[in-house]
Parts: C-alpha cells; sequence; structure tokens
C-alpha cells in the first residue's frame, strides 16, 4: 500500500527506525541496505527511509504496512514505511521487502501520486484511477507483491545467519 505525505522532519541517516523489536530493527536495516543496493545503488545515498513499527496496524488500518513517499526533491528522497510489529519475523520481512519495491517505483520515478486529485497515480507514463481499478490490478502491486517473496529468498542466500533465523520463524 502506498500513500503521500509532506515533511517528516531533519534525518542526518539514511535509514531510521522507531517502535521496532531488537530484532524487527536488525533485520530491517540490513533488508533496507540490500534492496536499495539491489534497487537503487546509484540514488541510495540520496534516499532517507524511516520504518515506524506500529502494533495492531493492521486491526486500525486493515494493512500490515504502508509506504510514504515525502519529498520529491532531486537532492534528497523521504520515505516513511508504516508497518505492523504484531507479526512473526518471516511475514515482518516479507511484508518490509513489498514496502520497499514501492519505495523503489517512487524514487526511480516509475509511480507518481497526483497531488491534486485523490484518485489518480502515474504508473510509468500512463494514469491509472484507484477508485475504477481493484487493488489486486493496480501494477505497482503486482509487481510489489510479485516480488516479496523472491527478495527475501535472494535476502537469505546473501545473509545466511539470517536465513536459519527466518526458517525457524517461517509461516
Amino acid at each position: 500500500m502506498v500513500s503521500r505525505s509532506k515533511n517528516i522532519g531533519d534525518m542526518n541517516s539514511p535509514f531510521r527506525y522507531n517502535g521496532l523489536s531488537k530484532e524487527q530493527r536488525d533485520i530491517a536495516k540490513a533488508a533496507d541496505e540490500f534492496c536499495l543496493d539491489k534497487f537503487c545503488p546509484r540514488l541510495k545515498n540520496r534516499m532517507i527511509v524511516r520504518v515506524i513499527g506500529k502494533l495492531g496496524y493492521l486491526d486500525r488500518k486493515l494493512l500490515y504496512a504502508e509506504c510514504e513517499y515525502t519529498d520529491d526533491s532531486p537532492e534528497e528522497r523521504y520515505f516513511r514505511i508504516h508497518i505492523d510489529t504484531d507479526m512473526g519475523i518471516y511475514l515482518f520481512l516479507e511484508t518490509l521487502m513489498h514496502e520497499m519495491v514501492h519505495v523503489k517505483q517512487f524514487a526511480k520515478g516509475e509511480m507518481k501520486d497526483y497531488i491534486r486529485t485523490d484518485n489518480l497515480v502515474r504508473w510509468h507514463k500512463e494514469k491509472i484511477d484507484i477508485f475504477k481499478t481493484d487493488y489486486w490490478d493496480y501494477p505497482w502491486e503486482i509487481e510489489a507483491h510479485g516480488r516479496e517473496r523472491g527478495l527475501v529468498v535472494q535476502f537469505k542466500a546473501k545473509y545466511p545467519m539470517w536465513a536459519e533465523i527466518l526458517e525457524e520463524y517461517k509461516e
């Protein structure tokens, strides 16, 4: 899920984490680095990704997580990911990978929200009316859902320590 917001404040680090357990924070740091190295290596130094854990986010918003692209200045790109903390570590990672695909989509200009109209999203060069399109047909969600598990597989191959931990808790 994606949404747009304004101004998340001053951040000195490319990654910020709030409201996560130590294990969630540690895997999020590794996963964020992995995804930005894979998707946006040249943009990585101009991006700030903040992951905010929220207990019960799924119950309140009916979402596991949500990615906000908060600023699209050419100097730096700011992203905020809200993620439910009440899930196992495997589902947490898979959900984070899904949201990092959205980070990539916004950072590379593949997707852009139209500010003045809540219902329009530009996907590549096509306007998509989200009020007239089913969630499962949004092209950005098709990509994110299609890549999340493969990213987990690649992440585990690159970080064998996490592979062992994830296999213990796979849901």
